[in-house]
């Protein structure tokens, strides 16, 4: 069995919601099913673009705060951005972590 948990406050909605876009793409995964990155993807970036504009508009964040998240956004929204993925291994009571060709 597989639980999901999001980190993130109940207050903060917009960040609740893509965890849970996030953990249906997942589950969908682990059911052996092949859901649409893309419109998934798609989902999480506008959830989380609505949610810096209303936190620009209620004066939380600045306009620049907001550019610069929405950039950091993409980059993490990117798919097969890297030729490797990074593995964790526990090595002499450690956890190691590192990049493996894909």
């Amino acid at each position: 069995m597989v639980t999901l948990v999001s980190t993130q406050p109940e207050e903060d909605d917009s960040r609740a919601r893509e965890d849970q876009e996030c953990a249906e793409y997942v589950a969908a995964l682990l059911r052996d099913e092949t859901p649409d990155g893309m419109a998934t993807l798609n989902r999480i970036r506008d959830v989380a673009s609505r949610g810096f504009r209303a936190l620009v508009s209620k004066g939380i964040w600045t306009e620049a705060r907001r550019a610069v998240l929405e950039i950091d956004l993409d980059c993490c929204l990117t798919l097969d951005r890297f030729d490797f993925a990074m593995v964790v291994q526990r090595r002499e009571g450690l956890l190691v972590m590192e990049p493996v060709p894909v």
